[in-house]
């Protein structure tokens, strides 16, 4: 799965949630003066897709979260072998050779 930059979801998002909150705030004042106009049929129609947005977006963001996880135990085992071959580097190079010495 390709890894999706963190600024793209969050400025890509930012525009639903913005558009829904419009629209949820629309529908709370305007559709008690205009019970049955097509303003109302759009406004639920454009509310319904912005919710499906947000799911969409939700979904995503739950993946790159588990992708985030996985890198960093995959950063923390690389950084283990590293350190462990360092060390085992300065136990042959230090340690072996003052044991031989004595």
């Amino acid at each position: 799965m390709k890894i999706l930059k963190s600024k793209t979801l969050y400025f890509s998002s930012i525009p639903v949630i913005l558009v829904s909150m419009f629209i949820y705030l629309a529908m709370q004042f305007d559709l008690k003066t205009y019970p049955s106009s097509t303003f109302r049929s759009v406004l639920e129609i454009t509310y319904f897709i912005t919710s499906s947005l947000l799911f969409i977006i939700a979904i995503i963001g739950l993946q790159q979260l588990s992708i985030a996880r996985n890198s960093a135990k995959m950063n923390a085992k690389r950084e283990a072998y590293k350190l462990a071959a360092e060390q085992c580097s300065y136990y042959l190079e230090v340690i072996v050779s003052k044991v031989r010495s004595h």
